[in-house]
């Protein structure tokens, strides 16, 4: 093998195989996030605000008189659902 070769290798091969772990270490808790998202969306209407506040963006509930004491699992599930009142 030529010397060019084997410093392409030497550089090359390392390099793929730390991208490749690092990349199924990325993967790994994408998913994660992503199951425990799904979950939260399946169960919304028992979680508690504070589970779903991260999912969506939410008018802010304390200043709107019309949104005060609803629950956001519901908010959720009417934007989800495209049933507005």
């Amino acid at each position: 093998m030529d010397p060019w070769r084997a410093a392409a290798a030497a550089l090359l091969i390392p390099g793929l195989l730390a991208a490749n772990l690092w990349g199924f270490r990325a993967a790994r808790q994408w998913r994660s996030a992503r199951l425990q998202e799904k979950f939260l969306l399946q169960t919304s209407e028992m979680q508690p605000d504070e589970a779903l506040a991260g999912l969506y963006r939410f008018p802010d509930q304390s200043g709107n008189p019309a949104l005060a004491g609803r629950s956001l699992g519901l908010e959720l599930n009417a934007f989800h659902y495209g049933v507005m009142e």
